[in-house]
């Protein structure tokens, strides 16, 4: 049995043991801290939240590097700009170069 499977037949409830239960309770408990974190962060920025006068596109997911987000925005600003629309690009800079201030997404 592999260790994966192990961890699945935990969080699955296959496995009835004691100290699964315990596991299961205290993943429950992270789950329920974590929700309400998102939450909270959630209500925090409706507070700064600003309303633009323009139509926003917002790519993004809660994953970091590597699941695409680059290269989709490289794609709808295409289309966009092959409409005569007029697009900006804002990013967070999140790893930019020092002696650039870019990042790989800046740079592209």
């Amino acid at each position: 049995m592999k260790p994966s499977d192990t961890v699945l037949d935990i969080i699955s409830g296959r496995n009835r043991t004691p100290p699964a239960a315990v596991v299961r309770g205290l993943l429950t408990l992270a789950s329920l801290a974590y929700g309400l974190g998102v939450f909270l962060a959630g209500k925090l920025a409706s507070l700064t939240a600003t309303r633009l006068p323009c139509k926003v596109v917002c790519v993004g997911n809660i994953t970091v590097g590597g699941t695409g987000k680059t290269p989709m925005v490289e794609w709808i600003v295409r289309r966009l700009t092959e409409s005569d629309r007029n697009v900006a690009i804002l990013s967070r800079g999140y790893g930019a170069v020092q002696d650039s201030g870019l990042n790989d997404e800046g740079k592209m």
